[in-house]
């Protein structure tokens, strides 16, 4: 279930600014997720930046470091990646083994009106939760 290449959004050169985040972005696209990660830090309160952190590190299995980038994303409330957010940090619970909690978040989900709710209620019942 984690397909992050669904979540990938295209960045084109605006300005300067973002250049960290295009840098950490072509990084990640190349597979070179430890990189990207240290790209990314560079734009520490960058949300776009996070998200693909947390991508990142569910790539190299690094799930609970994960968790704190959806989390921030999460708890910054007003943004367009937080169903995505929500989602990822839905499985990193799961692989790490934290079912239950992980339970709570795709129930959440899947009474939402998001792309990812049908997904949620998917796994919710493969888990046993419904």
């Amino acid at each position: 279930y984690f397909n992050p290449e669904d979540a990938l959004l295209t960045v084109r050169s605006m300005e300067a600014e973002i250049s960290a985040i295009e840098e950490g972005i072509k990084l990640y696209q190349a597979g070179n997720y430890e990189e990207a990660v240290k790209a990314f830090s560079s734009k520490p309160h960058d949300l776009l930046g996070k998200l693909y952190s947390g991508f990142s590190l569910m790539h190299l299995e690094e799930f609970d470091q994960a968790r704190v980038y959806f989390n921030e994303i999460i708890e910054d409330n007003d943004n367009l990646l937080l169903d995505q957010a929500e989602w990822h940090l839905g499985l990193c619970l799961m692989m790490s083994g934290e079912e239950d909690e992980a339970a709570v978040v795709f129930e959440k989900i899947s009474k939402g009106n998001t792309v990812y709710n049908k997904k949620a209620l998917e796994l919710l019942t493969k888990m046993g939760k419904i």
